[in-house]
């Protein structure tokens, strides 16, 4: 993080100071009969400027202006205050050299200050230094915001997405962690974690209108960290994490875990009944950091191949793995390290494996929408470089998010195309994620996404132009849709068009949402 604030604070004490002297040049050229001072300033300027404009354009639309504008208050103020420092750097050395250079410095009669007399005129510096410091304290308290507000597109109070009812709520298994359904909506799988080794398979029918509660059958057991499930036909995939612990350690610890993991694609046959049977895996030896960081949502795509988002190794529980900038995971970390941080894609019976994405950093949960758009939340921390932010992306073919050499708001070299993000979180925790195209109702089209942080369900519009895909509301914070009291692990659509939202923390919840 300490390499892009530096580089952005920099970029903007710069720019400023060039700025400054192109305004003061002008100034002083109307104001100085003897105009070589505001000439000299003049080109000081244009050639920062042009130095600038020719090197850091790249920095200037991406490390400041989305620090400025998408960033919170801290990270506003890391590129609004060197601004500050460096107009009030080039107010004083302007204030003070160019009269001394001149000869012109005369005394104050008030009180010692310095006032310059340039042509028989008196002025002061210290006046415009007064207004402009005080524009650049109010722009700092409101303009910002005032600016979000002209720019983004306000999301209307009769959008149809302003608030969720819930319908009911069923006591769920312990710790429910991925929820689908079959093709018919006869039946409802859900996976638990009671603890990091042993996780299950719950089976249970769609309730009626008046029922009160589920049975929930157990139908699989015998499963590490089962964050995925999905049921395609009359198969149901589910993912094994193996060994993988959660916790920080250290340098050899963490080696270890990565080393020896296995994680799995398993895969049942559905009976007629809802029963599971031949139990069978995949794909093994996939790579797992820790239970944060794992084998995570398992989707069928347009195509009809399986996709799965595997985490990467976070900076902050390997740091030794971070020393220097230079690491990246190799054969030696695990016999296939290439799939960290990545959406692998595969056929039915788990061959003919491909990457689809990569950079990564990690994504609990991720969908395709009715049009085959595929959305998914990364959660944050840091890179090698810098911090790579909670946020939204419309994940394609061969997208590069930059994890884990590259953080969110970094300069990247123009020869790498990083994926940007559709949209940058206020939240952290990111968990379950939904479309509303396969809800019930006159909703916005746009996703929902959970934070285990906050509790809430958030809502950010999407629009779809020329095949591509977009958020309309520029700088705008994305809405809560529904306020939880537990973490929102699990948002899924069921088979009637409602929202099921699978939640943990006081209650284990299983809970059905229609939009008002």
């Amino acid at each position: 993080m300490v390499v892009v604030i530096i580089y952005a604070a920099a970029l903007s004490f710069t720019g400023t100071v060039g700025l400054s002297l192109l305004l003061y040049s002008g100034i002083d050229y109307f104001r100085d009969s003897r105009r070589w001072a505001s000439i000299i300033e003049g080109l000081a300027g244009v050639i920062i400027i042009a130095y600038l404009l020719a090197f850091h354009l790249d920095g200037f639309t991406e490390s400041v202006s989305r620090q400025l504008f998408f960033g919170g208050p801290t990270t506003t103020a890391y590129v609004a205050l060197p601004a500050l420092l460096a107009l009030v750097t080039t107010d004083f050395l302007l204030r003070r050299i160019v009269p001394l250079v001149s000869g012109l410095v005369v005394p104050d009669d008030t009180g010692g200050s310095e006032e310059t007399s340039i042509g028989g005129t008196v002025r002061s510096r210290r006046s415009v230094l007064g207004v402009v410091v005080g524009l650049i304290a109010a722009s700092q308290i409101g303009g910002t915001s005032a600016l979000r507000g002209m720019l983004q597109s306000p999301i209307p109070e009769d959008d149809g997405i302003s608030e969720f009812d819930r319908q009911v709520s069923f006591d769920a298994p312990f710790f429910p962690t991925a929820l689908d359904f079959t093709d018919d909506g006869e039946y409802g799988y859900l996976t638990n974690r009671p603890s990091p080794e042993s996780g299950n398979i719950f089976r249970f029918e769609l309730p009626s209108p008046d029922q009160e509660s589920l049975e929930f059958n157990k139908v699989a057991s015998d499963l590490s960290e089962p964050h995925g499930i999905e049921v395609s036909g009359e198969t149901l995939y589910t993912v094994d994490n193996g060994s993988a612990v959660s916790g920080k350690y250290g340098e050899e610890e963490g080696y270890n875990v990565l080393q020896d993991s296995n994680g799995k694609v398993i895969a049942f046959d559905i009976e007629s009944d809802g029963s599971l049977s031949n139990r069978r895996t995949l794909i093994s030896n996939l790579p797992v950091v820790n239970n944060d960081h794992a084998l995570q949502q398992i989707e069928t795509g347009p195509d009809g191949r399986l996709h799965l988002s595997i985490g990467h190794i976070g900076g902050q529980k390997y740091p030794e793995m971070f020393d220097g900038k230079e690491y990246t995971p190799s054969a030696e970390d695990h016999p296939n390290a290439q799939y960290l941080g990545t959406v692998i894609s595969f056929e039915s019976d788990g061959s003919d494996i491909e990457i689809m994405a990569e950079g990564l950093r990690n994504m609990y949960d991720f969908t395709f929408d009715e049009q085959g758009n595929l959305f998914g939340a990364n959660n944050d921390g840091m890179s090698m470089r810098s911090r790579a932010h909670e946020s939204l992306y419309h994940i394609t073919e061969g997208a590069n998010l930059g994890y884990p050499e590259y953080g969110t708001f970094d300069t990247v070299p123009t020869e790498e195309e990083i994926l940007n993000p559709l949209w940058t979180l206020d939240h952290s925790g990111s968990t379950g994620v939904e479309t509303t195209d396969k809800l019930d109702g006159d909703v916005q089209d746009g996703v929902m996404i959970g934070s285990s942080s906050t509790g809430d369900i958030v809502f950010v519009p999407v629009e779809r132009e020329n095949g591509g895909v977009y958020a309309p509301e520029l700088l705008g914070d994305e809405p809560t849709v529904i306020e939880l009291n537990d973490s929102p692990i699990i948002l899924e659509a069921g088979p009637n068009g409602s929202l099921w939202v699978g939640s943990t923390g006081r209650d284990d919840l299983l809970s059905i949402y229609q939009p008002s």
